[in-house]
């Protein structure tokens, strides 16, 4: 089962990640809170966001492979 999760970093910040039914880190939080709370509350604006947002192709962007 899919779960977000909260945690403390290494600067003793609080961030969330959102692990998947096989455990592995599936997404996770490139900014840092102040509190925990501060972070479950942007795990829910994840949730809610990631559920209207849409899946596209950027061409152009990252490595090219096998260079």
């Amino acid at each position: 089962m899919k779960r977000f999760e909260t945690f403390r970093d290494m600067n003793d910040q609080w961030r969330w990640r959102l692990i998947g039914g096989d455990s592995r880190v599936l997404s996770n939080s490139n900014a840092a809170f102040g509190s925990q709370a501060e972070a479950l509350r942007a795990a829910e604006a994840a949730k809610v966001e990631a559920r209207e947002a849409s899946v596209s192709i950027t061409a152009g962007i990252g490595p090219k492979i096998g260079a």
